[in-house]
């Protein structure tokens, strides 16, 4: 099961055993930065929010596989959502992320659940913007999660992602 997965991953990530490609700093630094805004001293995510989402806080967001909650903490010290809902399908993850958002006083602002985001159901046109951030390649019902996306934004509303290229999942 999935979720197994990503539980044990937790407990790696609190042991601080487990570190990810992208907490090498380098790695942002000299290939995601220039890629994304031209600029390896400009943060993909606040680009991400200056050119999009001109108008921010926007009222409601959605993280879509938001594992430990880091995405949604730092979208909300980057002024981008009043409030932001996240689910994973992960117990664990949603466990240590409602942990790290009631530490830094954020359990007002950001909603997490656990899901399973291949049969997920979104209220319509409720979000201002969707994002997903190494999370799709993880999701085999594709063209399901695509049109819930589609319809549960807002008009004029946004979906992002920063996503895995690489090998097959299989």
């Amino acid at each position: 099961m999935a979720s197994e997965h990503w539980d044990q991953n937790v407990k790696r990530v609190e042991e601080h055993t487990l570190k990810g490609w992208l907490d090498w700093e380098f790695i942002e630094d000299t290939y995601i930065r220039p890629q994304v805004s031209g600029d390896p001293n400009v943060y993909y995510l606040s680009h991400f929010l200056n050119v999009h989402l001109p108008n921010k806080p926007v009222a409601r967001a959605l993280s879509l596989g938001c594992g430990g909650g880091n995405l949604e903490r730092a979208l909300i010290s980057l002024g981008a959502a009043q409030h932001i809902d996240a689910c994973d399908v992960s117990p664990e993850s949603i466990r240590l992320a409602n942990e790290l958002a009631a530490k830094e006083g954020l359990q007002e602002r950001i909603h997490y659940e656990v899901r399973d985001i291949d049969t997920i159901q979104l209220p319509p046109k409720t979000y201002d913007f969707i994002i997903a951030k190494m999370s799709l390649h993880h999701f085999a019902q594709l063209e399901h999660v695509y049109s819930q996306i589609a319809a549960s934004r807002k008009d004029g509303g946004v979906f992002v992602f920063n996503e895995f290229i690489g090998p097959s999942r299989v």
